[in-house]
């Protein structure tokens, strides 16, 4: 009996595989693939966002430092805040130069160029991981918000109240795959902007302020 298991096992190595196992064979491998693919193009999708995060925070410190620049830089009776160079458009002629505002706008935006500079010139400026552009490149700006490009970041701002002060937080929300915001992120209501990366957060009246 044993040796006849071992000359049919003989004689279907020889033949091969028939056609229905290896349809079989396929299939499990197509479902296999179906269910693999998917979960690795999400992986990497999330790994990406992760980076975006990163570089918003990044880029949060240039955008403070920015600010500070601006209050610094006006004239000496000059009334503007931090909170008025990031909402703006200020008054030329009370500052002593032009500055456009930042909010709603995506860092892409000619506005934020003034962001970019105050980064050491020693510092490659961050790039989308999903275009591997400079997140200041018109390439990362659009007219829509949400855009459907991914990756992309808008500075949003909505007023708070902590400890009986009314107070104004910045935030950058980006887009996520689709035309629409990443994680419940949005510039319309209080918690899509505080669901953000935080900026800093400011009186409203403050002459000048940081982080």
């Amino acid at each position: 009996m044993a040796d006849e298991e071992r000359r049919v096992k003989k004689r279907r190595l020889a033949e091969g595989f028939t056609l229905i196992e290896l349809l079989l064979v396929l299939t499990i491998v197509g479902t296999l693939l179906a269910v693999i693919l998917p979960r690795g193009a999400r992986v990497r999708q999330e790994a990406q966002f992760s980076l975006v995060r990163q570089d918003a925070s990044e880029i949060a410190s240039y955008v403070v430092q920015w600010g500070q620049q601006q209050t610094e830089a006006q004239k000496q009776d000059s009334p503007y805040t931090i909170v008025d160079f990031f909402m703006g458009p200020v008054d030329p002629e009370v500052a002593g130069f032009t500055s456009r505002p930042l909010v709603n706008t995506y860092t892409g935006d000619p506005a934020f160029a003034g962001v970019e500079a105050t980064m050491p010139s020693t510092n490659q400026p961050p790039v989308n991981p999903f275009n591997e552009v400079s997140y200041f490149n018109p390439v990362n700006n659009d007219n829509k918000a949400p855009s459907k490009n991914p990756g992309l970041l808008y500075f949003v701002s909505g007023v708070e109240v902590t400890l009986n002060q009314k107070q104004r937080g910045f935030y950058f929300i980006f887009t996520g795959m689709g035309g629409e915001w990443k994680s419940q992120m949005n510039s319309d209501t209080p918690d899509g902007i505080r669901r953000g990366i935080f900026v800093t957060r400011q009186p409203e009246s403050a002459k000048e302020g940081g982080a």
